[in-house]
């Protein structure tokens, strides 16, 4: 029997696709601040805990994790990347912040997709870690792959 994740690939390769899939999901846990000084605190224990790559956006500057230009200014959302786990940083629609981390599960029931994306200079290319499931369609009442997580993964920088 033909696994998801071979006859996705077989299907993308049939439209001159390259896919790297593998078999598994992304678990979550995510996490409600309601201070930029949570927001920073997150930050740095998420950087303290070892080499890690991605950028930050604040009302200032948009920059490195470690760059002077994002130590100063509100931390508007984040993505940060280590080898094993990952930190999103966004503003949620209460006025505070969800920050969630993301760690690969190979024995989850999904597929894994790695996405590459061109960043603005300096940070070039992004690296993405897509999760797909399959879902039941609410309108058509089919069965479907649908997108329901993705996570940065590690860089070069540091």
């Amino acid at each position: 029997m033909t696994s998801v994740v071979e006859t996705l690939r077989e299907i993308l390769e049939a439209q001159g696709i390259e896919a790297s899939l593998q078999s598994g999901s992304l678990a979550l846990e995510s996490t409600r601040v309601t201070t930029p000084a949570e927001v920073r605190a997150a930050l740095a224990a998420f950087c303290q805990q070892g080499k890690s790559s991605g950028w930050v956006q604040t009302t200032s500057n948009l920059g490195r994790p470690n760059d002077p230009e994002v130590a100063s200014g509100i931390i508007l959302c984040a993505e940060l990347a280590r080898e094993d786990e990952s930190l999103a940083i966004r503003q949620d629609a209460n006025g505070g912040w969800l920050l969630i981390k993301a760690r690969r599960d190979e024995a989850g029931s999904g597929v894994l997709q790695q996405v590459r994306a061109r960043g603005r200079k300096p940070f070039g290319e992004q690296i993405y870690e897509v999760a797909w499931e399959g879902i039941i369609d609410a309108f058509t009442g089919q069965r479907r792959l649908a997108q329901v997580a993705s996570r940065l993964l590690p860089g070069e920088e540091g």
